[in-house]
Order: C-alpha cells, then structure tokens, then sequence
C-alpha cells in the first residue's frame, strides 16, 4: 500500500471540508506552522469521473438491516491495515482491529440507513486517512484539523460539541489559526475527537447525517443506491466538496467489493 500523508480539502459548499487526498483547497483556513510538514508524494490529478459510465463496480448483494462490517471484510480491503506492526512508532495511526468495532458503533448510533451510505463514508475515512495512517492533518498541517475523516476546523468544532458540550469552549467556533494561543485551543478540540477509535471513526457517519452538504445523502436514500459509482462521485463534489478522481473510486470499489455483505 502506497502511504500517502492526508493531504487536502473537502468542502466547498460549506466554507471549509473535510482534508485528504484532493487537488484544490477550497475556502480553507490557511495552514498552521506549529505542524512539521513531512515529506509526501503529490496529490493526483483532479480527473472528474461524474458522467462516466464505467466506473460502476458490481454490487455484493445488500446487507440486511443492523448489518455490521467484520474484521476478516477490513482485513481483505486493506490487508496493510491489518498487519501487526502497522501502526509501530506512528502516533494516531489505527489498525483494523481498531476500527471494526468503532465503524460498527457509529452505524448504529447514527443509524445508518443504507449499505450505500456505509460503503461511501468508509471509503472516505479509509481515503481520507491513508487507511487508518492519520488522524490529523500533516500536509499541509491545518490547525484543528482530523478525525479518520480529516474534517476541518468548523466541523471538527461542531462535531466536538455534539460529543462533549460541557468540554468545549462555545466561543471558540469562530477561531482561526492566527496566534499561538488559538492554535493550542484549535488542536485541544480536534484532540478531544481523536483520543479513541469510537470518536475518530464516528465522524464521518456525524458528517454525513448532520452536516448541511452531507445530510441530504443521509435523507433521500436515492442519492446513495447501493453499487453506484456516480452517486458516490456526486456525494464526493456535492457532499464533501472535493473533485471526484480516479484514486477516490478505486478505494470505493474497494469498500463496495468487500464490506457490509
């Protein structure tokens, strides 16, 4: 498996996104210099699959309701992930022991309709996080940004404040990564949602049925029909903000072949 460090932005349609392996920065924060930038290969190319035809992979047969991810179905989607020693001497990094539990928790706490939706934000945190390499953003190194699903600040903020209310400063939604000071408080709230496995891999399930771009996706089951390529690509640009690309959808094919049958 190629590593990749987390590298962009989601979120155009609501002034910021989540951060991963995208190729345009849209309406983010500037980054933060308190982050060390390591070496990292450069993004792919922004190719916008949207209207092809042939990206669709075929559909494993639905799982019934209250279906749940195994451990050997992550083993056999990213078989690194679940090697012993993967996660040796890097901070934040999860195996897929880690994550099986946490994924299966956060489809049922934020109950999770489909198979789709499932499938789509998997394949986005495994994207996002370099297949549970990271869980904070070290490319450029946004202030505050992370979780499994490298949303930034804003989202980080809200979804913090919808796990712990009386832990997070209400004033502090509005910060920007100007001063030593806020940069402390910025990343003090991102590390109360990266401190366990339930709260790292919620996030995008939280994203998905809470925030105003990802919700509709969550509501209107039609706009995530199990197996289908496009729907992901339009959950992708219209969701997340982020530019549909060959890398994106072989890491959903990925997910589609193998989890929730």
């Amino acid at each position: 498996m190629k590593l990749t460090a987390a590298l962009c932005v989601l979120g155009a349609l609501a002034q910021a996104g989540l951060a991963g392996k995208c190729s345009s920065y849209q309406s983010a924060p500037p980054a933060s210099s308190d982050t060390p930038t390591p070496s990292a290969s450069p993004p792919p190319s922004s190719t916008d699959y949207s209207s092809s035809s042939d990206t669709s992979a075929p559909a494993p047969t639905s799982a019934p309701a209250g279906f749940k991810v195994t451990l050997d179905q992550l083993n056999a989607a990213f078989p690194d992930a679940g090697q012993s020693g993967y996660c040796s001497g890097k901070k934040g990094c999860n195996t897929n022991q880690d994550a099986v539990a946490a994924i299966n928790n956060a489809i049922t706490k934020y109950n999770i309709k489909t198979r789709a939706q499932a499938v789509a934000v998997v394949a986005v945190m495994a994207l996002e996080s370099d297949y549970w390499m990271y869980n904070v953003n070290v490319f450029p190194g946004r202030t505050g940004q992370g979780t499994k699903a490298m949303m930034m600040y804003n989202f980080v903020y809200s979804y913090a404040q919808s796990l712990y209310p009386d832990k997070v400063d209400p004033n502090a939604g509005s910060l920007q990564p100007t001063s030593a000071a806020n940069n402390a408080t910025m990343n003090g709230i991102r590390d109360l949602v990266t401190s366990t496995p339930n709260d790292n891999f919620g996030a995008g399930f939280w994203y998905l049925t809470n925030s105003d771009a990802g919700k509709p996706f969550y509501t209107d089951p039609a706009k995530l029909r199990d197996g289908n390529a496009d729907d992901f690509n339009a959950y992708s640009t219209q969701g997340l903000g982020a530019p549909a690309s060959p890398e994106r959808i072989t890491v959903w094919q990925t997910v589609n072949q193998n989890l929730f049958k």
